[in-house]
């Protein structure tokens, strides 16, 4: 799962510019052709170990070997209601990785 800060929700404020922010997520499938990535954060992007290309939140590479190839999202319930989980659960832990 890619996690990133940024992105405010208007459930406990009138509007999203004046809400917490509450991040967002991406969840992908981490293989890509054969291989299995696995993904370190850096700054506000994600960087696999395997050939060190950068990732956004989107599961696309945005530069190095793989630029342009996008990993595979998985659908759950958690992308889209992440704005609303993490107003009602603020004590919720978001595994950040190595």
């Amino acid at each position: 799962m890619f996690y990133q800060e940024g992105t405010a929700s208007s459930i406990d404020s009138s509007s999203n510019s004046q809400g917490r922010d509450v991040g967002a997520t991406g969840v992908f499938d981490p293989h890509l052709n054969g291989e299995k990535l696995t993904f370190q954060r850096k700054d506000d992007a994600f960087v696999d170990d395997e050939t060190g290309s950068t990732w956004n939140l989107f599961g696309r590479a945005i530069s190095g070997r793989l630029a342009g190839k996008k990993l595979t999202p998985i659908v759950h319930w958690g992308s889209q209601l992440w704005f609303s989980w993490a107003v009602f659960k603020p004590d919720t832990v978001v595994y950040r990785g190595k």
